[in-house]
């Protein structure tokens, strides 16, 4: 009978869980977290020079802080850097059960450490990259993978038992032993998956929009964007704003996603950070609507408050080489030309430097002189964020493309007065959707609005259907906004009397403070 028992044990399926770990590891780092990992490393900064890195050798801790971000560097490829970081975990959990001599029946014990860690990656959210240090990512990792790999060394000097397997599954481990194994590493890598799509969905797509915006896929942007169109927080909003200004749509699809913004988790700001989380997005949105020198002013208080990140040394090379300041983009480039992998973008912003008319066929600095302001101002005169506040006050510009910009600044503050004012140079033309259905709501204040604009007419039935529709949830539309997107996505009157409900609704007048504010 015993010996039925144990032949059926032995031709139980067995798996050797340390290579699954390692597998699963690499998928979760290079695949489903990687963007948020390359982000990380975009806003982080390694030199191999000790006294460029004196700002963070000089802090508690900042030897293993600048280890841990020369290793980030590495996520450049999340392919590379998923590699280095699932090795490291992988050979410490294994150097772990080894020096704590753990049998086969307490193996499971040794897989704990990185189940907490990734729990506490997802955990933090966008929170381990912003405006917190990245080396611990890849630090922790490495501090663990030297410590328990020493002690092993130590144990396996004086010990003549043969170490267990890694690649296969160990001799003493029974079919049962492998299984709880296999269940503990299940759940572990369960707790973190359900702590990003449950209560933090927000991480990957913000990560994976900004990643986007790098590379300046638009396209890839915009997917992401109405992909997740229910979700709703500024950064989604302010990435999917640049790409659909990058490819002319911004008063066309700007309202397929939710604008009603839930808050972001950032425990380290206070409840506006809180909800905005600006400094992920205002250096980007500040340079694609043209703001080259206010771009320059937040990258530069960024670089100054929590030191050098690649990002912003990218965004400041590009903003001096628009404002033809050589010698400073020489500088910057310098600098880069020392952090891995950035051989690339040194080598195309170089020959910039030495020829200038590459810029003017360069199509997205091409884009940014397009949308530049006519008129220079200090910031402070514009409602802030400036990209916004500029935009909403605007009275001339260099293209068209500036005043759809200005157009569509105006509907998402719902500053329809200044809006209004905007519209004259479209009149008798069939104006983008928002713009239209836009003027169609106005048109219930205005009659002359269909005089100017008769090629709406045939839009009113639809607009007076909808607020009919909408009439019975006025009445707690905070309540209702979410409820009620998926019938209305896309459509403005929606927005306007759902969406973004804390938008300012001031008068011109009003807008000239700069602590009016639009949203």
């Amino acid at each position: 009978m015993k010996e039925k028992v144990a032949l059926k044990e032995k031709k139980s399926l067995i798996l050797p869980v340390l290579p699954i770990l390692f597998v699963v590891l690499y998928v979760w780092s290079a695949w489903y977290y990687g963007d948020v990992l390359r982000m990380a490393r975009e806003r982080s900064f390694w030199v191999a020079d000790a006294e460029q890195m004196e700002f963070l050798l000089s802090q508690e801790y900042g030897g293993l802080w600048y280890i841990g971000r020369m290793l980030m560097m590495l996520f450049r490829y999340p392919w590379l850097g998923g590699l280095v970081f699932a090795a490291m975990i992988t050979w410490s959990t294994w150097c772990l059960g080894y020096a704590m001599r753990l049998t086969a029946r307490w193996r499971w014990i040794q897989y704990l450490p990185a189940g907490a860690f990734l729990t506490w990656i997802a955990y933090e959210g966008v929170n381990v990259y912003f405006e917190n240090e990245a080396g611990i990512i890849m630090g922790i990792p490495f501090c663990t993978t030297v410590i328990l790999s020493i002690w092993a060394m130590m144990i396996a000097s004086f010990s003549r038992k043969k170490s267990p397997a890694i690649i296969t599954v160990p001799k003493d481990e029974t079919p049962w032993q492998n299984r709880i194994q296999l269940i503990v590493l299940l759940l572990l890598f369960a707790i973190p998956e359900m702590l990003t799509e449950v209560y933090r969905p927000y991480v990957r797509v913000i990560a994976k929009m900004n990643v986007g915006v790098i590379h300046n896929d638009w396209q890839g942007v915009i997917e992401t964007a109405r992909d997740n169109a229910e979700l709703s927080y500024r950064p989604i909003a302010a990435h999917y704003a640049i790409a659909l200004v990058n490819t002319n749509q911004i008063c066309e699809r700007l309202y397929d996603i939710r604008m009603d913004y839930d808050t972001l988790y950032i425990h380290r700001g206070d409840a506006l950070s809180s909800t905005h989380a600006i400094n992920l997005y205002q250096e980007d949105c500040d340079y694609h609507a043209g703001f080259v020198q206010t771009c320059i002013h937040h990258a530069m208080e960024r670089v100054t408050m929590i030191g050098p990140n690649i990002h912003s040394m990218h965004l400041l090379t590009k903003c001096a080489l628009l404002r033809d300041e050589w010698e400073v983009a020489k500088k910057y480039l310098r600098i880069l030309s020392d952090v891995p992998f950035e051989k690339e973008f040194v080598e195309k912003y170089s020959a910039y430097v030495d020829n200038p008319l590459l810029i003017e066929s360069d199509k997205e600095m091409a884009s940014i002189r397009q949308l530049e302001p006519i008129n220079d101002s200090f910031e402070n005169v514009y409602p802030q964020p400036a990209f916004l506040g500029y935009n909403a006050m605007l009275t001339e510009g260099r293209s068209q493309r500036a005043l759809f910009n200005s157009l569509a600044v105006c509907m998402y503050s719902k500053s329809m007065p200044a809006f209004m004012m905007r519209t004259q140079p479209l009149a008798g033309t069939l104006p983008p959707e928002n713009i239209s259905d836009a003027l169609c709501l106005m048109s219930s204040k205005d009659p002359n609005v269909m005089k100017q604009f008769p090629q709406l007419n045939f839009r009113l039935q639809k607009l007076s259907s909808s607020i009919n529709e909408m009439k019975p949830y006025m009445k707690d539309r905070a309540k209702y906004a979410k409820e009620l997107f998926p019938r209305y996505k896309g459509y403005y009157p929606y927005y306007y009397f759902f969406g973004n409900l804390k938008a300012t609704r001031k008068s011109p007048k009003d807008q000239n403070s700069s602590t009016a504010g639009v949203n």
